[in-house]
């Protein structure tokens, strides 16, 4: 992006979106034949906008306001040269405006030059990407999203909203990508085409079904198009009737991967396919159910998701190297009490633990090495496991409308019942038991801002209470559900595959390629809802899959037992806290 580079009204708003997406600091240069504008930009937003035209220098806008008069900006001028400051330091040094009011006017200047740019048919940009001296500088700080989309609003040329909305039939995808971005600038109606926007609907049907008239929704989509959050689809779906069966036609780009295209919407009428691919402008019936168009989305939005995550946090940690000492061979007793040793605070909550009527030793545990000797690896391994996961799992979660209490309390009677029904049935993985038990929810906590910026979304899809949350509605949403993205993530954090899979496939035990581990925390989990009243769930609709029942081969009566030996370590653990 160093040398000059042509653009029309469809490229500027990508272009300054880019900057934004890939935090970019430099500066940009924008001119057409009349006027060229600098903008200066650190992490991705505007700092500084200064312009060659009169009216869009500083001291203009200054003396257009009457803040100060023309022979004070001369003087201004002079000192800001003498000094090596800028306009607006000189102004701050001089007494005549305070920073606060300064940064105002230096707002002002800036949204109203970029607003500007928005409205050149053409012109030429060209950004240098250079570390920033702001020194004897007045700068402000401006998210380019919110700009972006009032600077579209702003636009009144039929022929330029057409470019991005080219007819009725056009069909527009949501950018999964952006859901965890502020929603705060859209307005009302933006909003509420944004929700609608599934990668199904055409325009003709977001009009229809927004109540909005035609003009409205058009330049809705256009802001929403500038600022990322949905585009263009490659795909225009007809749909059409004949002899009483659904039928669509799916016209096929060149660039458009198979995997990419929508599947037929379910319904009780045989539905069709007829691929137009406009290669070779022949028309087959599609050979097999062609895929959600949202899945590329969704797998972009995982990814990210991971990708925000970083890398493993300390707590975490904490549990991988617990297990791997574990495992070692020849390693003692005292090696897994080491684990501890640099982690006072962690120590601390295990010795509590460790003394709790719960392991029976209450007093008589004085140090992590002593617990490591008295409980043995398992026990100890365990109580590791509980003290990082809680620093983890204990925190609200205002997107599921969850206390951090309700979702610690859930996560270790899982993490009990999973145990207890595992020495039973596989007492070979009753410690994996308990650790996906303790985690198997994790996916929530990184889920939860996604789903707090899509409150309103959600409960158009799933209702108005947190208990009708489920995972059916997080994938409807996001293509994926608090399970799937907690898998992945277990598994770009190295946990091993067992684990990782009983997580991920906790709500589907059957999708396990492992299934044993995975029918466990699902029926633990079941035990734990039947349980525990939280969050104005009945815990009389709590049924347990009755197949994954069957496969246990646990009866009601197990079930309940299993319950209430679950709930006695929970309540001891949760009191020694």
């Amino acid at each position: 992006m160093s040398e000059n580079t042509t653009f029309d009204t469809t490229i500027l708003p990508r272009l300054f979106r880019e900057l934004e997406d890939n935090r970019k600091s430099g500066i940009l240069r924008v001119a057409d034949a009349a006027e060229e504008v600098k903008i200066i930009i650190q992490n991705g937003a505007v700092l500084y906008v200064t312009g060659s035209r009169k009216d869009s220098r500083l001291g203009y806008l200054l003396c257009g306001k009457g803040v100060i008069k023309a022979d004070q900006l001369n003087q201004l001028l002079r000192s800001a040269q003498q000094n090596k400051v800028s306009l607006g330091q000189a102004l701050v040094d001089a007494n005549l405006m305070s920073y606060a009011k300064l940064e105002q006017f230096i707002r002002y200047q800036a949204r109203q030059i970029i607003y500007r740019l928005f409205c050149w048919p053409r012109g030429e940009f060209e950004f240098r990407g250079v570390q920033l001296n702001l020194k004897g500088m007045a700068v402000t700080r401006l998210s380019i999203s919110p700009l972006i989309a009032e600077a579209t609003r702003r636009i009144d040329d039929a022929a330029i909203l057409a470019k991005q909305v080219p007819d009725l039939e056009t069909i527009f995808d949501v950018d999964p990508a952006a859901a965890l971005d502020d929603e705060s600038y859209l307005q009302p109606d933006e909003q509420r085409i944004y929700e609608l926007v599934d990668g199904l609907r055409t325009v003709q049907e977001l009009i229809h079904d927004s109540g909005f008239g035609k003009n409205k929704v058009v330049r809705a989509l256009y802001v929403l198009n500038a600022v990322g959050r949905v585009s263009p689809s490659q795909l225009k779906i007809y749909k059409d009737k004949h002899e009483g069966e659904a039928v669509s036609v799916i016209f096929k780009g060149y660039n458009q991967e198979p995997d990419e295209m929508p599947e037929p919407s379910a319904c009780d009428k045989q539905a069709h396919t007829l691929t137009v691919d406009l290669e070779d402008t022949g028309i087959r019936a599609a050979e097999k159910p062609v895929s959600s168009p949202n899945r590329g989305r969704a797998q972009a939005l995982k990814e990210k998701i991971i990708q925000q995550m970083g890398d493993l946090p300390p707590v975490m940690q904490t549990i991988i190297r617990s297990r791997e000492v574990m495992k070692r061979p020849g390693t003692s007793l005292s090696d897994l009490g080491e684990v501890l040793e640099t982690d006072q605070s962690m120590a601390a909550k295990i010795l509590k633990m460790a003394n709790s009527a719960y392991y029976g030793l209450s007093g008589q545990i004085g140090s992590v090495q002593h617990a490591a000797v008295v409980l043995g690896y398992e026990t100890l391994a365990e109580l590791i496991s509980i003290a990082a996961a809680g620093r983890f799992l204990d925190r609200n979660l205002e997107g599921y409308g969850i206390t951090g209490l309700s979702v610690w309390h859930h996560s270790l009677s899982v993490a009990f019942s999973a145990r207890i029904i595992a020495i039973h049935k596989f007492p070979q993985i009753q410690n994996e038991a308990f650790t996906a038990g303790l985690l198997h929810d994790a996916g929530k906590i990184v889920l939860d801002p996604y789903l707090k910026n899509k409150q309103k979304a959600l409960e158009r899809v799933a209702g108005p209470t947190p208990d009708s949350y489920t995972p059916a509605a997080e994938t409807q949403l996001f293509g994926f559900d608090h399970a799937q993205i907690g898998g992945a993530l277990f598994e770009a954090w190295n946990f091993q595959p067992l684990l990782f899979e009983a997580v991920a496939t906790h709500h589907d035990p059957e999708k396990s390629p492992r299934g044993a581990l995975a029918c466990v925390v699902n029926i633990a989990n079941a035990i734990a809802k039947m349980q525990i009243t939280e969050n104005g769930v009945d815990p009389s609709t709590c049924v347990p899959d009755a197949d994954v029942q069957s496969f246990l081969a646990l009866s009601n009566q197990d079930l309940a037992a299993i319950g209430t030996e679950a709930a006695e370590g929970v309540m001891q653990i949760v009191e020694s806290k």
